[in-house]
């Protein structure tokens, strides 16, 4: 009678442990949705800023003058801050995919190996899901 209380007890909680686990897939997908949402936003921004025109005016005895910011002398001035936006955007642009991947990547093989795979791999799922949201953040 004992020994059947505790394979009861026992069935009981692993049904209540992948229901909780269950529930973490759940929302670490959802976050991985909202990740991979805000991440295509930031690169729709950072291909607007590439594509962005710059438009200088003239050249007057060897500076280049623009309308929304004046002459700002010797075109070596110019190419150093330009060189340096269009560094920092195309790296906003290539983090983003990444996460966008990484995002997309998890939502769609997580939560096929936590119900597809044996016992013990929706506890492996959800782990992995954890570690690849905290990598996927840091993009």
């Amino acid at each position: 009678m004992i020994q059947a209380d505790t394979r009861e007890l026992e069935a009981k909680l692993r049904q209540t442990v992948l229901g909780i686990r269950q529930k973490e897939v759940s929302l670490f997908t959802d976050q991985f949705s909202v990740l991979a949402s805000s991440a295509t936003f930031m690169t729709s921004l950072g291909f607007g800023a590439l594509n962005m025109e710059i438009g200088f005016l003239e050249r007057d005895h060897g500076e280049y003058c623009s309308e929304l910011v004046g002459c700002d002398g010797p075109m070596a001035r110019v190419l150093i801050p330009m060189a340096l936006f269009y560094t920092c955007a195309a790296s906003g642009v290539a983090f983003n995919l990444l996460a966008v991947i990484l995002a997309s990547f998890c939502m769609i093989f997580g939560p096929e190996l936590a119900i597809r795979g044996t016992e013990e791999s929706m506890h492996f799922a959800v782990r992995g899901m954890y570690h690849e949201r905290r990598q996927t953040l840091k993009f």
